[in-house]
């Protein structure tokens, strides 16, 4: 989003991110994609997918973390 040409974040949920992930999966299983959107539409899943890979690995590591403390 701009507003004035100032970039404003906005900020996407794990659950939102699998929703488009799932998203562009089927949209390009059905074909709803021109030949020249694939690059930008495979790298776009790429990152989001990249990200939930990332955000699953910090949410194990912190559980991993969590569960040894109550351990002791």
């Amino acid at each position: 989003k701009t507003i004035k040409g100032e970039q404003i974040m906005t900020t996407l949920n794990v659950q939102e991110l699998t929703l488009i992930a799932q998203i562009i999966d089927m949209a390009s299983t059905r074909g709803t994609f021109k030949a020249n959107e694939l690059l930008a539409v495979g790298s776009l899943h790429k990152r989001i997918v990249e990200l939930l890979q990332a955000e699953e690995k910090e949410k194990n590591k912190f559980q991993q973390v969590k569960d040894e403390k109550e351990k002791d």
